[in-house]
């Protein structure tokens, strides 16, 4: 009762309370990658491994100020956006990778552009998960599992 309490007081507020949102990694239904480990999916965006399960994959970012980006800097690449910028922009220049990973300016688009491409593997809010595309387990963790380590 006084947790009840307390989250009608906040909402009277105007303040919301916090809940932690999984980002889950999406790839195209078909794609036969159903689990990475973290250092992997890290080595997989990093664009340092760019083939899984015989897969040629294409990495897909969303723009700065989203939150799922912030995400996926923070545990995935574990870098600042200073950082993954600096790191892309001296890959390509001493040719260690074509270019940097696209950037895509909404979560729709990322999903239309994942789920309808084989090869393609970006991210998005576990909530926006549906048929169109397939979540990829973290460490055999999937999105809304306890020890799925990515939330935002």
């Amino acid at each position: 009762m006084t947790r009840f309490l307390f989250i009608t007081l906040l909402s009277f507020a105007g303040l919301s309370v916090v809940r932690a949102e999984d980002l889950a990694i999406i790839v195209a239904p078909g794609v036969a990658i159903d689990n990475l480990s973290l250092s992997e999916l890290r080595a997989v965006f990093l664009m340092e491994k760019t083939t899984v399960n015989d897969v040629k994959l294409t990495v897909l970012m969303r723009e700065k100020g989203a939150p799922e980006r912030a995400e996926a800097l923070k545990d995935i690449f574990q870098m600042t956006d200073g950082k993954y910028e600096g790191y892309f922009l001296q890959a390509v220049f001493t040719g260690k990778i074509s270019s940097a990973p696209r950037m895509i300016a909404s979560a729709a688009a990322v999903k239309k552009i994942v789920g309808g491409t084989a090869g393609m593997i970006g991210y998005l809010a576990a909530s926006a998960v549906d048929a169109s595309v397939k979540a990829v387990k973290i460490d055999g963790h999937a999105p809304g599992d306890a020890d799925y380590p990515l939330k935002f």
